[in-house]
C-alpha cells in the first residue's frame, strides 16, 4: 500500500509594492510557518520585482503580471520553516506582491 500524501497551503502573505526604496523588502515577516514544497510568488503590481533568498542578493526575478511558481521535487529539500522572502523593484509603484506556499504530510 502506498502511503497517503495531502498537501496543505500556508497563510498568503503580501508587501504592497508602494513601500519599495530600492533595499530588499521581506513579504513574510515571521518566515514560512512550514517547510514548502511549493512556492508561488505572484507580482499584481505595476511594477517589475526582484526577489531574494537571504535579503542581500536577487536570485530570481518576476515581471509585472507574471506568476513565478517554484517546486521542489518530492523526496528533494525544500524552502525550510522559518524561511524569509525578500522582494525589491527599482520604483515605487501600486499593487501588491502575494507570496503563497504549500506543503505536504506523508500519513
Amino acid at each position: 500500500m502506498f502511503p497517503k500524501i495531502s498537501v496543505y497551503p500556508i497563510e498568503m502573505t503580501s508587501y504592497d509594492v508602494a513601500g519599495f526604496d530600492g533595499t530588499y523588502k521581506v513579504i513574510n515577516e515571521d518566515g514560512l510557518p512550514e517547510s514548502c514544497d511549493i512556492l508561488r510568488i505572484t507580482n499584481n503590481s505595476d511594477v517589475d520585482v526582484s526577489i531574494s533568498y537571504d535579503g542581500v542578493h536577487a536570485h530570481d526575478f518576476c515581471l509585472l503580471g507574471q506568476v513565478l511558481q517554484l517546486e521542489a521535487p518530492i523526496g528533494r529539500s525544500n524552502w525550510a520553516k522559518g524561511t524569509k522572502i525578500y522582494v525589491d523593484g527599482n520604483l515605487q509603484g501600486a499593487g501588491d506582491i502575494y507570496l503563497a506556499g504549500y506543503y505536504r504530510l506523508q500519513r
